[in-house]
């Protein structure tokens, strides 16, 4: 085989990751090319899962990457990339010790805490008796199968906090396909259709129009205002007139900070449930997680700072909903997204749902928490529900994505705008449950942990609380090289 890449063609992070001396890797490496009769990067992570965790780095995409180029180098063997999924790559090797954070993330996976998360796990586990879990038509205990997981896993999983993600692949592995079927799809909430015809008649008049100036003047001259105007018609004026300023010539919006985005891109969200009574609020520390936190908290004990979210949904002090935001989209095995989407944001509905549980414990299997991931101009629905025992399960829609081309804007865009109301429908469903919640006496005797516990990553333990106390932060990093803002989200 002919060279193709030499030491002076590998970039700067591959030299390092090559410096690196790990014998065992390299005789992993050494033995597929060596056998392999036409070797490339996707059939070796294909072949070598088991072994990507041990990568001891962050970015697994990267790290395997520059080491197969390396070995292939020193071995003057062609570099071959093939084809590899790092999403669905990044989906197995989740339940092993992969770090899921970028420069940028205020989150961080190690395997250190996820030692500590097992443990809490088995101790809520042991608490739950076998008459509170969800048990399937078929006698399977889903609590039971998610414990088995757990003790697989060498890093941090919302399984740890009996969240299943209806989505992943690794429930094949723990339930058969009735059973399967069965907690996808048993009292799973759907959202209610829009069934507004004002709306419907709004949304079909920009029809064929394809242009910033056919937009805008369909918008200043198409259905005035009127004082009886129908207020979901109102805010979809404002948010089309709020994305078409990014449409403006001459505009760049190519350098967004996270707050930036939100306010352009993301801004009919934030308007989106005026006229109710939910609130929105940007960047304020969720209280369910932060009382999930201190749960185990004693008076001389420093205060741990919950999660704070770059969006909540509020209803008469019960929250419930939050969203994440990135400036950029990586995809859906960007590390960012992944992280805020399969750990953060289901972990804050996971204690959301539990403090709403705690407050109306007879209302909990009506009870939804909602979450959105935005990442640039692209994002996606999260919702939870506990259908059964102490579960929280997480089921989430398809991403979309805001068009850049404001000729397909009409046919692209409006269809998520509407999907915004559809989700207000949704969360004005809980606000419902909760207006007739009947008020629970008062009971001396009675406890007050409520019938779902918290996410374990944020119930605190004597060592984790130490740890969060003098390093001030909730992630691990130093106080050094992390703002207050940061180190509270």
């Amino acid at each position: 085989m002919t060279t193709q890449n030499n030491d002076p063609n590998l970039n700067l992070y591959e030299r390092a990751v090559s410096s690196t001396s790990n014998p065992e890797i390299s005789e992993i490496l050494r033995s597929y090319l060596n056998s392999t009769h036409d070797p490339t990067l996707s059939d070796f992570l294909a072949k070598n899962i088991m072994h990507l965790a041990s990568a001891p780095t962050r970015d697994i995409k990267q790290y395997w990457t520059g080491r197969y180029k390396s070995e292939t180098a020193d071995l003057n063997m062609k570099f071959e990339l093939g084809n590899p999924d790092w999403y669905a790559i990044l989906l197995k090797v989740h339940s092993n010790t992969v770090s899921l954070t970028t420069s940028g993330s205020h989150s961080t996976v190690t395997p250190s805490k996820s030692l500590s998360s097992l443990e809490q796990m088995k101790q809520v586990y042991a608490r739950v008796t076998h008459g509170d879990k969800w048990t399937l038509p078929s006698g399977v205990v889903v609590e039971d199968q998610m414990l088995k997981f757990a003790e697989t896993v060498n890093g941090e999983h919302a399984v740890h906090s009996f969240i299943p993600d209806i989505n992943d692949e690794c429930w094949k592995n723990y339930f058969d396909h009735t059973d399967l079927a069965y907690i996808k799809t048993y009292q799973i909430p759907t959202l209610p259709e829009l069934n507004n015809e004002r709306v419907e008649e709004y949304i079909n008049s920009f029809e064929g129009k394809k242009t910033y100036e056919d937009i805008m003047s369909h918008l200043t001259r198409f259905a005035p205002y009127t004082k009886n105007e129908d207020p979901e018609v109102t805010w979809l004026r404002y948010s089309i007139s709020s994305h078409m300023m990014n449409f403006l010539p001459g505009t760049n919006i190519s350098d967004l900070s996270e707050s930036d985005l939100v306010h352009r891109i993301w801004s009919p969200l934030r308007y989106v449930c005026d006229g109710t009574q939910i609130n929105t609020a940007t960047e304020k520390e969720s209280t369910a997680s932060s009382n999930g936190k201190n749960a185990a908290r004693s008076l001389g004990k420093r205060k741990s700072h919950g999660v704070r979210p770059d969006i909540r949904f509020v209803y008469d002090n019960n929250e419930i909903g939050c969203g994440e935001a990135g400036k950029v989209d990586g995809g859906e095995y960007g590390t960012k997204e992944m992280q805020e989407s399969h750990l953060k944001c289901p972990r804050m509905l996971r204690d959301m749902l539990a403090e709403l549980a705690k407050k109306h414990p007879d209302d909990l299997r009506q009870l939804r928490t909602f979450g959105i991931i935005m990442s640039g101009n692209t994002g996606s629905w999260l919702v939870m529900d506990s259908p059964g025992g102490i579960v929280g399960r997480l089921s989430r829609s398809r991403r979309a994505t805001f068009t850049t081309d404001v000729t397909a804007y009409v046919r692209k865009s409006l269809p998520i705008l509407k999907s915004f109301l559809r989700f207000k429908r949704s969360m004005l469903e809980v606000v419902e449950v909760l207006r007739n919640s009947e008020a629970q006496e008062i009971d001396l005797t009675q406890v007050t942990a409520g019938p779902l516990p918290y996410s374990v990553s944020t119930l605190s333990s004597p060592k984790s609380t130490q740890s969060s106390s003098e390093s001030g932060s909730s992630t691990g990093r130093s106080p050094s090289s992390t703002s207050k803002r940061q180190r509270q989200k």
